[in-house]
């Protein structure tokens, strides 16, 4: 996954699953990933939304394999 300019940056390579893709991003004031629907189709909006929880970079999210909705 490349970087990208501005106030956030991809960090790392996204994790799926049959219904969602999580990507963890690189944004200001701490760690953060976003969650997008794999039936997303065409250019995704430039700012979208992110889940923020640490005042450190989130290196790595796992989709739980009981239940596809939930990360950890």
């Amino acid at each position: 996954m490349c970087r990208r300019g501005g106030d956030a940056q991809v960090l790392t390579s996204p994790q799926a699953n049959p219904q969602y893709i999580s990507v963890n991003w690189q944004a200001s004031g701490g760690g953060a990933f976003a969650v997008i629907p794999i039936n997303e189709k065409g250019r995704l909006p430039e700012q979208l939304p992110l889940f923020r929880g640490h005042t450190a970079p989130v290196l790595d999210t796992d989709w739980y394999a009981g239940f596809e909705a939930k990360l950890y």
